[in-house]
């Protein structure tokens, strides 16, 4: 397996790992009475940072795995332009 398969195959990994902590995050969101747009725009947020955690972090991190750190780079390199376009550098295989 060549070093891109690998780390595509990670990625894979970690997206499927993450995505019951998502739900759940959705779950409680409308369990707290926010409305489907709140709850879509939180989620979706997370939903980016967990892509952060994957595609600009080394080493590779699962949600849970992040920390205090993670949170500030990641708002740092958001102030400062540094991922403005995530989106296109993110495999379609991560949209589920």
């Amino acid at each position: 397996m060549s070093d891109s398969n690998s780390y595509d195959a990670r990625v894979r990994v970690i997206r499927v790992y993450n995505q019951p902590i998502l739900e759940d995050f959705r779950a409680w969101l409308e369990q707290a009475g926010l409305s489907e747009k709140t709850v879509r725009n939180h989620v979706d947020n997370i939903d980016f940072f967990t892509h952060y955690l994957v595609y600009y972090d080394n080493p590779l991190k699962k949600l849970d795995e992040a920390d205090g750190s993670d949170v500030r780079m990641f708002v740092f390199d958001n102030e400062r332009g540094a991922h403005p376009n995530i989106w296109g550098i993110v495999p379609a295989c991560c949209f589920d």
